[in-house]
């Protein structure tokens, strides 16, 4: 996985998997094409506050796949047109997601992409501010997968949050077979 956020000018930028593989002799296309593994590049813009609740689950699906994992709060402007799926991960904030996901979507997402969403949330999952502004781009949605998140905000402050301990090992498994089957559905 890799993350696009601003560093300092005088950082090598950091391999990427295929280049990394190159430098090792080792070729993941020939590999993937003999043995039928999914080859999908994908992106996730996301945002994560309070206890990286999202920031948790994006880092777990994109271990181990080619995926560019990008901060809405770093990162407000990025060429997304090479990606294959696009994702959108936020907590979920008074019943939506957060609006520097929703105007980096409207601001970035190239027009008829496939988008999927990432969601950790208290209460309830909301995604209808994000689906619209998807939808303007004539983008279709391809999948959503939420699962409870740590949350402090509020009233829950003051019994000591609830929904401790996630997103938990099932939760992040459930969320890696989710882009799973979503990388291997849309390459078809």
């Amino acid at each position: 996985a890799r993350t696009a956020s601003r560093s300092p000018s005088w950082r090598k930028p950091p391999r990427s998997n295929h280049q990394q593989e190159a430098a090792n002799g080792f070729s993941f296309a020939a590999f993937s094409s003999k043995w039928g593994v999914c080859t999908m590049k994908a992106a996730i813009v996301y945002y994560s506050a309070h206890h990286g609740n999202t920031r948790k689950l994006a880092e777990a699906v994109a271990r181990g796949r080619d995926v560019t994992l990008m901060d809405a709060l770093e990162v407000k402007s990025a060429d997304l047109s090479s990606y294959d799926l696009i994702g959108f991960a936020s907590g979920i904030y008074f019943g939506k997601f957060h609006r520097s996901v929703v105007e980096f979507a409207k601001n970035n997402l190239p027009q008829g992409k496939k988008v999927f969403f990432l969601a950790t949330y208290g209460g309830s999952n909301g995604t209808k501010a994000i689906e619209e502004a998807v939808r303007e781009r004539d983008a279709q949605i391809v999948g959503s997968f939420g699962c409870k998140g740590y949350d402090t905000f509020g009233p829950f402050k003051l019994v000591g949050g609830i929904c401790k301990g996630h997103p938990d090992e099932t939760d992040l498994k459930n969320a890696c077979r989710f882009l799973d089957g979503l990388m291997k559905t849309a390459e078809n």
